[in-house]
């Protein structure tokens, strides 16, 4: 077994430019309320990332994941990986209706999803209250998760991003606001040979319930989330 705090010994680097910067963007001449009808624009998120593994034990991993760390291999050799597989592409657009409301579409995308190939990441068409499509789950607290962590984050959690419809409100209080949302059901978790025999594998025929509230306030926010 290795000793884990030699495991842990690695030099990571990430340079990144603004996060998605917006380079291209396009407007409507007519408006509502002083606001384009419709906008549309194309940002782009560049992150270089890489690591040099001193002592072994990423297993060529494509980035410095302490959950990936085998505590219990053999490979001490060191060794260097670098990319670009963490780039973003975003496209937003923002459509304002007579009444004033405004509908939101994102599309985005970066590159991991195997190789560098794309893989999406959100897709979805929110109102006021309304959000259909896919982006984070009610469990996954944006205000907590950089955008930029998602790969090196902490060795646990829950961040999905699921196709949902989620309806979100307050209760007459702006610091209050509540979300109930139905998600497609994905399964997304270590398995262990152990308890292979305890568990028994079975099709889901319902989409997951999810309620979450938060509270926000000047020094931080609270919240919490069920699933049914």
């Amino acid at each position: 077994m290795k000793n884990l705090s030699s495991l842990c010994v690695a030099l990571t680097l990430s340079f990144i430019t603004f996060s998605q910067e917006r380079y291209l963007t396009i407007s409507s001449k007519d408006s509502i309320n002083n606001q384009p009808k419709f906008k549309t624009s194309l940002g782009f998120n560049m992150k270089l990332n890489g690591y040099y593994d001193v002592f072994g034990g990423l297993n060529e991993s494509e980035t410095f994941n302490v959950g990936m760390i085998n505590v219990f291999g053999t490979d001490n050799s060191s060794s260097l990986h670098v990319d670009l597989y963490q780039s973003q592409i975003n496209w937003t657009s923002h459509f304002v209706l007579e009444n004033g409301k405004t509908l939101k579409s994102v599309v985005e995308t970066d590159f991991w999803g195997g190789n560098g190939h794309m893989r999406l990441r959100k897709a979805y068409i929110e109102s006021e209250h309304w959000q259909v499509g896919q982006t984070w789950n009610n469990f996954g607290d944006e205000d907590l998760w950089p955008n930029i962590m998602e790969w090196e984050g902490p060795p646990s959690g829950v961040w999905l991003r699921t196709p949902h419809v989620k309806y979100t409100n307050s209760f007459k209080n702006p610091n209050w606001f509540y979300q109930i949302s139905l998600e497609a059901p994905i399964t997304d978790y270590n398995r262990f040979d152990e308890l292979e025999p305890l568990v028994e594998e079975t099709n889901q025929t319902t989409p997951d319930l999810t309620f979450a509230i938060s509270y926000k306030s000047k020094w931080g926010h609270i919240r919490a989330v069920s699933l049914f």
